[in-house]
């Protein structure tokens, strides 16, 4: 990723615009992101949500990929999503897929670390749940499980859910990622 590309995705300032024009000719040199910065996966992620024992209600299906999670049984967390290679995690949020009464477990691995695992309050609405990364822009509630940043990972990314209930298909993950 080019400099300009990554100054404009994360809406940072021209870096000329602080250096002396004496130093600016060190940038002319510089052609990819990787000649400035180390990128490091993340070890650990904590917003509002980490804690557990907390949901808010959710922005409607349609941001990010849905992927549902199959069959769970009760208090057993199951994979629903495994994604190899490097890149960034824009987006992950864990919503109920209906209205019954549950809790939601979401557990999060970054280059095989686990760096979230939280389980929610009591839920008993339809896309309510917790955000891992990301937005949340229900009902006036902006960035509450908020990451300023895309979470990078190096080699890859899991992401684990489970419910209190047995159940098929109604825990619901959003989801969206850029491979590098």
């Amino acid at each position: 990723m080019r400099w300009a590309e990554f100054a404009h995705k994360h809406k940072l300032v021209d870096v000329q615009d602080y250096l002396a024009p004496v130093h600016t000719h060190v940038l002319a040199d510089i052609t990819d992101l990787g000649d400035l910065v180390s990128v490091k996966p993340a070890t650990s992620i904590v917003n509002a949500f980490s804690n557990g024992g907390y949901s808010v209600a959710q922005y409607p299906a349609g941001f990010g990929k849905l992927i549902t999670c199959g069959a769970l049984e009760a208090a057993v967390y199951g994979e629903v999503l495994s994604v190899v290679g490097a890149g960034f995690i824009n987006l992950l949020s864990v919503v109920a897929g209906d209205a019954s009464a549950r809790t939601i477990g979401v557990k999060v691995e970054i280059d095989g670390v686990s760096v979230f695992d939280a389980v929610s309050n009591s839920i008993a609405a339809i896309n309510k749940g917790m955000v891992v990364i990301g937005w949340n822009t229900a009902a006036g509630i902006s960035g509450l499980g908020h990451s300023s940043f895309d979470v990078p990972f190096t080699t890859g990314f899991k992401v684990y859910v489970k419910s209190s209930l047995t159940e098929t298909d109604l825990v619901n993950t959003y989801v969206s990622y850029i491979l590098t």
